[in-house]
């Protein structure tokens, strides 16, 4: 009955520190309709080739509700640039000809070795 006993005001203890705080998350999660919003814009993030975007949207910075959700904006296409070939000589390596993105420099084709011409 003593390790019961023990374990009760423990837990009443713990309690009494701890429900305050519920209640508090409890309540503040729940919207609040007796107040005027304040506007808080989330602005737009544009997209590239390596990252979507968002559009503008809001919130009320008192409550959290969304006023206008953010949509996502789909990612853009690459930039493709030429990577120039080199032609290989007698005594030195070249390359085939290949591409990277502009933007984000993502190799779109790789470029691949060409052994030098000496035998």
């Amino acid at each position: 009955m003593q390790k019961f006993d023990n374990s009760y005001k423990i837990l009443k203890k713990t309690m009494k520190k701890v429900l305050p705080l519920i209640i508090l998350v409890l309540s503040s999660c729940q919207k609040s309709t007796d107040h005027v919003h304040n506007i808080v814009i989330d602005a737009a993030i544009s997209p590239t080739c390596s990252s979507v975007g968002l559009t503008e949207g809001s919130h009320c910075s008192e409550c959290g509700e969304v006023l206008v959700e953010q949509q996502i904006v789909q990612k853009l296409d690459h930039t493709p640039v030429a990577d120039a070939a080199v032609p290989a000589t007698y005594f030195k390596p070249g390359l085939t000809e290949g591409s990277h993105c502009s933007e984000c420099g993502e190799i779109i084709v790789a470029q691949i070795a060409i052994p030098a011409q000496a035998q």
